[in-house]
Parts: structure tokens; C-alpha cells; sequence
């Protein structure tokens, strides 16, 4: 329990804790707190709801990779580039 504790930074979280738990990165660099900090407050505030899981976006990403790979190794099994320049294109 006593490693637990510590690990958690000395306070066992509690059903409120959890909910209200907002991870913030520390400003590690000059670039970080110059102009990522903003970028990255405005940018998913403007295109992802805040109930968007952050692992739904990153699932949604790979989606469209393997979709990519698909239609390129569907269209070009050889990979010789024998395919129509709108499966590259996508």
C-alpha cells in the first residue's frame, strides 16, 4: 500500500479525484511554452468535442492507415505502383 501511495505522489485518488483529474505537461522547453502550450489549447478545443477520448482520435488515425494500406494493396499486390494515382492520393 505504502509504494502505492508514493507512487501516486503520496495521496491514494478518490472517485472524485478521478473525475476531476486533468493531466497538465510540464514546460520543459522554450518552444513549449511559447508556442505549443497555445497551440495545442486552441487546436482540439476547435476540432474535437471535449468528450472525445483522446485513444478515440488516435484509433480514428490508425483506421485511416490501414484503410490507405488496404486500398494501395488491393489495387497494387506487387506494390510496383501499378495503381490509380486517387488510391496514392488517399
Amino acid at each position: 500500500m505504502f509504494l502505492i501511495t508514493w507512487l501516486l505522489g503520496g495521496t491514494v485518488p478518490t472517485k472524485k479525484t478521478i473525475k476531476t483529474y486533468e493531466y497538465k505537461s510540464p514546460p520543459l522547453s522554450l518552444f513549449e511554452r511559447l508556442f505549443l502550450d497555445r497551440f495545442w489549447a486552441a487546436l482540439p478545443g476547435a476540432v474535437y468535442p471535449p468528450w472525445l477520448a483522446p485513444n478515440v482520435i488516435t484509433l480514428a488515425g490508425l483506421v485511416c492507415i490501414i484503410v490507405a494500406i488496404a486500398l494501395v494493396l488491393h489495387h497494387s499486390p506487387a506494390l510496383d505502383g501499378a495503381a490509380p494515382t486517387w488510391v496514392y492520393a488517399a
